[in-house]
Order: C-alpha cells, then sequence, then structure tokens
C-alpha cells in the first residue's frame, strides 16, 4: 500500500498543474465524429489529446474531444461515450482497472516512457554529473532550488537523498512561475544553477537545460493508450498504436499549452507537426 500511495503521489507531480498553470477546457466543442477522444484536463493529457486529434484530421477523420475530467475513462470507453484515452498508468496504478473492464477496453501501448525526477542545469554551465555538485558548490552558491510539489514530496525527495549522499546544499522550494522567473534571469547573466523538477514539464522545453547525470528519480509506471476493443477502424488504430512522444517533443507540446490560449492550440500544434519530421516518419 505505501507503494502505491508513493507511485499516486509521483503520478500527480508528472502529470498535474499548480493554479498558476491550469488551463482553461470549458469552451471545448464535441462533435460527431469517427473518433471521440477523452481527455483530462492535467497538461500531458492535453497536448496528446489535441496533437492526435490534429493529426487524425490531417488525414481527412472527423475527431471530437470530450472533457472527461470527472468520469471513469474505462466506464465511458465501455458505455461507448468516448473511443479512446490516455493516462492508463501500468504496470500497477490501473492494471485493476484494465482486468475490471477487459471484455470492452484494451491497450494500445506505450504513448510516453520517459517520466522522470532529476536535477537540472543550464548547457553553459560546466556542471553535468551529480558527483559534482560539492566541487561547484560556490558556483552554484551552495543551493538547489526545487520546483513546488504536492505535499512538499519533491523536497523532502532530494533533502533525504543529499543527506545520504553527504551533499551540503541549501534546498529553496520555488513556485513554477518563480523557478520560470529565476531561470530567465540567471540565463541572462549566465549565472550557473541547479534545480531539482520532472520531465515531462514546459520548463524543459522553453530553455536550454541538461539533466544531471549520476542520479535518477525513475517514475516506475508508464503512459499506456486505452481504447474500445469493437472499435473497428483499423487505420484509426493503426495511428494510435504508433503514436508515441519522445520527452523533448512533451516538453514543447507542453509549452505550446501554457504560452496560449485554448483556441490556438489546434493552429499552434499544427505548425509544431510540420517542424516535426521525426512524428511524421513515425506516424504515416
Amino acid at each position: 500500500m505505501r507503494k502505491l500511495l508513493i507511485i499516486i503521489t509521483v503520478l500527480l507531480l508528472m502529470v498535474g498543474c499548480s493554479k498558476e498553470q491550469e488551463t482553461s477546457v470549458d469552451n471545448l466543442i464535441e462533435v460527431e465524429a469517427d473518433l471521440t477522444i477523452g481527455f483530462e484536463s492535467y497538461p500531458s493529457s492535453l497536448a496528446q489529446s489535441f496533437l492526435l486529434k490534429n493529426i487524425l484530421e490531417n488525414k481527412g477523420y472527423i475527431v471530437s474531444l470530450k472533457n472527461i475530467s470527472d468520469q471513469n475513462k474505462y466506464e465511458a470507453i465501455e458505455q461507448k461515450k468516448i473511443d479512446v484515452a490516455f493516462g492508463c498508468w501500468l504496470p500497477d496504478i490501473n492494471m485493476l482497472d484494465l482486468i475490471q473492464y477487459e471484455d470492452s477496453v484494451e491497450t494500445l501501448g506505450i504513448n510516453y516512457a520517459s517520466s522522470e525526477i532529476r536535477l537540472y542545469a543550464p548547457f553553459y554551465s560546466h556542471i553535468s554529473d551529480v558527483t559534482e555538485l560539492n566541487f561547484y558548490r560556490k558556483n552554484l552558491d551552495r543551493t538547489i532550488y526545487v520546483l513546488e510539489s504536492n505535499n512538499d514530496y519533491l523536497y523532502n525527495m532530494i533533502d533525504t537523498w543529499l543527506e545520504t549522499k553527504e551533499i551540503d546544499y541549501t534546498l529553496q522550494t520555488l513556485t513554477v512561475n518563480e523557478l520560470d522567473q529565476k531561470i530567465k534571469e540567471y540565463a541572462e547573466e549566465n549565472k550557473w544553477f541547479v534545480f531539482a523538477g520532472w520531465s515531462p514539464h514546459y520548463l524543459l522545453g522553453k530553455y536550454n537545460l541538461r539533466p544531471l547525470t549520476g542520479k535518477t528519480f525513475i517514475f516506475p509506471q508508464q503512459n499506456h493508450t486505452i481504447i474500445n476493443k469493437n472499435y473497428d477502424n483499423e487505420e484509426i488504430r493503426r495511428v494510435i498504436k504508433d503514436f508515441y512522444l519522445e520527452p523533448w517533443e512533451m516538453n514543447e507540446l507542453l509549452l505550446i499549452l501554457t504560452e496560449n490560449e485554448v483556441r490556438k492550440y489546434n493552429k499552434e500544434i499544427e505548425n509544431w507537426i510540420r517542424r516535426s519530421p521525426n512524428l511524421q516518419n513515425r506516424i504515416r
């Protein structure tokens, strides 16, 4: 039970957002469609849903988006209120859901596999590995910034690890907006910094940052796509099965959501697809 509680806490870090980041989805329109995507209002679900919608519309299909934030996505698929959804976390969190709805719901595989917690530094700094933290302590003002998280989970994780490794640093928690501003100011001065955060996150798409090697707090769950077993459009099924995002791609999409209003998502994501030949090669 303790393991599951820890997993769920980290999941909330990965997919959730602070009130400062919340995205309005009240005005999204549902239409009769070839495919209905159920989305939840956290950023990565929105990013994936709008991207898949755009890809399929470019192939001539009509795609509807339906907000299922307050619903059981598995039940919604079983009742054919939606056809497909993201955010089935395996092997632990949602396995019982898949078993419960196994007659009507199946997974089409992993759509994003690299959620993780790490320490990050700017590329213009020399630090690249956690073993160098003590050596570069003066360059970093003996401070590690920590992205604010639910119940100080991230702060406590990093604090415990530093103590175990006898790395002498002060931790300072910042909200996402405060950290964004701090990174911007430091980058303008080429000043070194290190912060603890998670991927995917829009900050990793906005700034030229490197993850420090030597320590990764791997999130042990993978995000799977689920679909109604009886959904019978084979081309759409193939596209969804091939739908997969690399970490840097997810970070760029999250940045698009952060910097634009809902009504501009489709256009901005369409432009992003044109700039992404790797994605186009994966999904033909």
